[in-house]
């Protein structure tokens, strides 16, 4: 079961590394259409990498390391020239990045050859579904919890009544369950952080 549900969330990351690609596609022709200098800096930062490239494999240059120099100062002028176009039409600066669901894998589903948290929660959540949880926690939980089914008399030297008893394990029970999720956000960003 499981091998089906790793290779089933593979090929959804397959399909979001797709679309994230031909989104950035439409992206990038969209600014090409409104900002044609763009289109020509992109172009020009392409060729003086290809020059840089093929300059330093055909030692035509006598000064490699100054050439390289020069050259990166050039492209980090275009690079700044563009992301000032971009503001200057109103476009955030990354507007012509890829966008990926998850920033951490890349919509690769993997960091350094291990799961990502992302990837163990699609998988947490396709062993959920086949529990049929989400049916039962739809009927069963504190918002149909009913307080009614539970007496309001003491039964003998108790000084709680069952219903004053259920209502504190119940504030127990939500404020843990509340706790619990703030915890594991808190450690999850920490992970990120990490």
């Amino acid at each position: 079961m499981k091998n089906k549900y790793v290779s089933e969330i593979i090929n959804e990351y397959e399909k979001l590394r797709e679309y994230a690609k031909t989104e950035q596609e439409k992206r990038i022709e969209e600014i090409y259409t409104k900002i044609p200098r763009i289109k020509e800096i992109d172009k020009e930062i392409s060729s003086i990498g290809f020059n840089i490239a093929t300059s330093v494999v055909s030692k035509e240059i006598e000064d490699v390391e100054e050439y390289i120099k020069t050259q990166k100062e050039r492209i980090t002028d275009l690079k700044i020239e563009k992301t000032e176009l971009l503001s200057k039409y109103g476009y955030p600066i990354d507007y012509m990045e890829i966008k990926y669901k998850c920033k951490k894998c890349k919509d690769t589903g993997y960091i350094n050859n291990k799961f990502c948290s992302c990837f163990r929660q699609k998988l947490i959540n396709r062993y959920y579904q086949q529990s049929n949880l989400n049916e039962i926690l739809r009927v069963e939980n504190f918002d149909t919890f009913n307080f009614e089914y539970y007496s309001s008399i003491p039964y003998e030297n108790e000084p709680l009544s069952p219903r004053e008893n259920i209502e504190k394990i119940y504030a127990y029970a939500v404020n843990y369950t509340k706790t619990s999720i703030k915890l594991t956000r808190v450690f999850s960003s920490m992970v990120v952080l990490v």
